[in-house]
């Protein structure tokens, strides 16, 4: 009794396959990002800017490292005042932020209608969350900015 092996189905499932495929256009992709810039195009020119989702700031930061005072290790500076990553990325849950302001190149905030002195700003490190930065104690090591823990 012969076995029968399916060889020749294999071919002929291959071009079924690349028929569907050149049927469907030469990249599907690149007909995704043509349609995405030309809804972005539509948006410029008729003066709209796209919001973001969800409550999601415009702007997340997947990696600090790509700021050169966060490599060094030296604190975000709000109005002069040091603030140090605190813990781990939090969840935003049910609370809203507002932008404070920027500093080197990263938008950092507050919890929204929170009162001022603020002690803690936020950075958005991925969707949905954020890394704290508290207020450096006074005569902290390193908290006059300079990164190289030298009191002054």
């Amino acid at each position: 009794m012969e076995v029968h092996r399916p060889v020749a189905q294999i071919p002929t499932l291959t071009c079924v396959a690349l028929a569907a495929l050149l049927a469907c256009g030469p990249d599907g992709a690149q007909e995704f990002v043509h349609a995405a810039e030309e809804r972005a195009l539509e948006a410029e020119a008729s003066g709209e800017t796209p919001s973001p989702k969800n409550g999601e700031p415009p702007e997340i930061y997947y990696d600090l490292t790509r700021y050169e005072w966060y490599r060094r290790g030296q604190p975000l500076l709000v109005d002069g005042q040091p603030f140090r990553p605190a813990g781990r990325p939090e969840p935003t849950r049910a609370r809203e932020f507002t932008e404070l302001g920027r500093y080197e190149g990263v938008t950092y905030y507050i919890v929204a209608d929170s009162e001022p002195p603020h002690t803690v700003v936020y950075v958005p490190v991925s969707p949905g969350y954020w890394q704290p930065f508290e207020l450096a104690a006074p005569g902290s090591a390193s908290d006059d900015g300079s990164g190289d823990g030298a009191s002054r």
